[in-house]
């Protein structure tokens, strides 16, 4: 090959280059455009969901104050604190009015009691007194002669979880970035949905007032 045809050559490549390096410039450019619109709507879309999220967590809080109305429009004094006079027209009988029918079990019904279940959650062993003549028994010489179960409530206690907003800085532009709590987590310090659900059950259909909730949680949880 020439030294025409090299350069010929060479210079063909060099356009090629020089138009390719055009073309990544240009396309360079339109997703620069491209991540600025972008920004903007990443963004607002954060925005829209910690607005929602707010949302969300008001409407639990209108709901469990609609529910403490409610309650107190249906206290008396049977259900409250409420002096018997504050019932007005709506006081119920001293004593109620006898039901008519048999009291008790009917006939062709079938009672329900506790069952011993196979897998309890604990097994305590009880092993039995040294001998008389003073020999104490090894679990190899022990047999089960007898079990006995008791259905129990476990002592109640709150579990807390704790969210940790991440944040990082992008290595590339600089950015902060920060994560999102997840919806109805809004505040440094509060009860989950588990506690407002059974407060609002404990307050509407059992008809318990908050000051005795809150005692009770006081009491039981050694949280108020």
């Amino acid at each position: 090959m020439s030294s025409d045809q090299v350069i010929s050559e060479l210079t063909r490549k060099v356009e090629f280059l020089l138009q390719r390096q055009s073309q990544m410039e240009k396309e360079s450019l339109e997703l620069t455009k491209r991540f600025d619109r972008l920004e903007p709507l990443a963004e607002e879309n954060t925005d829209l969901r910690q607005e929602n999220s707010a949302l969300k967590t008001e409407n639990t809080d209108l709901k469990a104050e609609v529910a403490a109305l409610k309650a107190q429009i249906n206290s008396n004094s049977r259900n409250s604190s409420k002096p018997p006079s504050s019932d007005g027209y709506k006081k119920k009988p001293a004593f109620p009015r006898k039901k008519k029918g048999k009291q008790g079990g009917q006939q062709d019904h079938k009672g329900r009691t506790l069952r011993q279940v196979e897998h309890p959650d604990k097994t305590i062993k009880h092993k039995p007194k040294p001998c008389d003549c003073g020999h104490e028994f090894s679990d190899e010489e022990l047999s089960v002669a007898e079990t006995r179960q008791v259905f129990d409530l476990p002592q109640p206690k709150l579990e807390v979880i704790a969210h940790e907003l991440l944040k990082g800085q992008c290595p590339v532009c600089g950015k902060w970035h920060k994560g999102i709590a997840p919806e109805g987590v809004n505040a440094p310090v509060q009860y989950g949905h588990g506690v407002k659900a059974l407060t609002t059950l404990l307050n509407v259909d059992y008809r318990i007032p908050f000051k005795k909730i809150q005692t009770l949680f006081s009491d039981r949880i050694c949280y108020q």
